[in-house]
């Protein structure tokens, strides 16, 4: 019982952790972005689970292709401070639809080298569109910004106890046609290397650095990972800062998450003839809420997940003399995500 409370503890105390650091980085704006955190940034986007081997047991799977769809239900735009608008726009709605697809190329003992593409378009809807700016709320309502982009995972044994990552992705950002647009406009590109810890299968921990290069900015951010099974039934998967979660087992079948993570997605919007200028658009929000896992062929797994979305200030950059920057306080709304995966099986 004394060591059931003290594992209860220690996930209090690293979620307390987590959020008190994001709370600290807004100097008391509750709404401002975090700006140490990189655009495109999600807690799967650094999290290394493929090789000492990384990874513990009883850990949530790992995935080959993956379908998914994310609903945002609807929220109310709010004026920024020193952005005012004439009225709020009402009512904007979000959806994602995200198709990833890994491949193992090279699968040796000690050694993996894994690439990847994904295609993510975003869904704009508004509802009611006021009179400030709405060419630019124009140009994107009813439209997919799309996210598009391939990566590779190269993941190497150092010794019993220890192995090194390294992941490159580009992407292309923007409301362009098609599914791709291979122009510099568009373009984001990451890096990150992991060194990774792990003397006993139920336990491991790394320390990593991921720099990104968009045409936003250049951010060089440090993270740490740290993943845990206590049990048969209870542990914790954490990449702080984008992602800290407690799983429970309930069967070799059925897995739940309950955790919090930050999500971020930029975008390049508008041509010279439709809004005589360009923005760079940036949203970032924080997703709490629980998800389950649940196999339902030895091959295919269901991922569903419900919660609560915490938005931050939506950024519009201006590109260009001619049109000035803004921003907008998306409010807060629930959030809901069904997709399905292939893992294979353990044995």
């Amino acid at each position: 019982m004394q060591g059931d409370n003290r594992k209860l503890c220690l996930m209090r105390a690293l979620f307390l952790f987590f959020i008190l650091m994001l709370c600290s980085i807004n100097n008391g704006k509750s709404q401002d972005r975090p700006v140490f955190l990189p655009e495109d940034i999600d807690g799967s986007s650094l999290r290394l689970k493929c090789l000492c081997k990384p990874g513990v047991v009883n850990k949530s799977r790992s995935r080959g292709l993956e379908l998914s769809f994310i609903h945002t239900n609807t929220s109310t735009l709010e004026e920024e401070e020193g952005y005012p608008l004439s009225q709020p726009l009402s009512r904007l709605r979000l959806q994602n639809f995200n198709f990833k697809l890994k491949i193992p190329v090279v699968n040796k003992e000690g050694f993996k080298l894994i690439l990847g593409t994904f295609y993510r378009p975003e869904h704009y809807d508004f509802e009611r569109i006021g009179v400030d700016y709405a060419q630019v709320f124009n140009r994107i309502n009813g439209r997919n910004l799309k996210s598009t982009g391939f990566d590779g995972l190269l993941v190497k044994s150092l010794s019993e106890t220890m192995y090194g990552s390294f992941r490159l992705r580009t992407m292309y950002n923007g409301d362009y046609s098609g599914i791709i647009n291979f122009d510099n406009r568009y373009s984001i590109f990451n890096a990150s290397m992991l060194l990774g810890f792990k003397k006993r299968a139920e336990k491991e921990m790394g320390v990593g650095i991921t720099f990104s290069k968009s045409f936003r900015n250049t951010i060089v951010l440090p993270f740490f990972l740290y993943n845990h099974t206590f049990n048969g039934k209870w542990g914790i998967e954490t990449v702080l800062p984008a992602l800290a979660s407690v799983r429970y087992n309930l069967t070799d079948r059925s897995i739940f998450l309950a955790g919090i993570r930050y999500n971020s997605r930029s975008y390049s919007v508008g041509t010279e003839e439709s809004l005589s200028g360009i923005y760079n658009l940036n949203h970032s929000e924080l997703r709490m809420g629980l998800s389950l896992e649940q196999n339902i062929h030895p091959w295919v797994w269901l991922d569903i997940s419900a919660g609560f979305q915490y938005n931050f200030s939506t950024d519009f950059e201006a590109v260009g003399e001619n049109i000035s920057s803004f921003q907008v306080e998306p409010g807060s709304s629930p959030v809901f995500r069904i997709g399905i995966f292939i893992s294979p099986p353990k044995s």
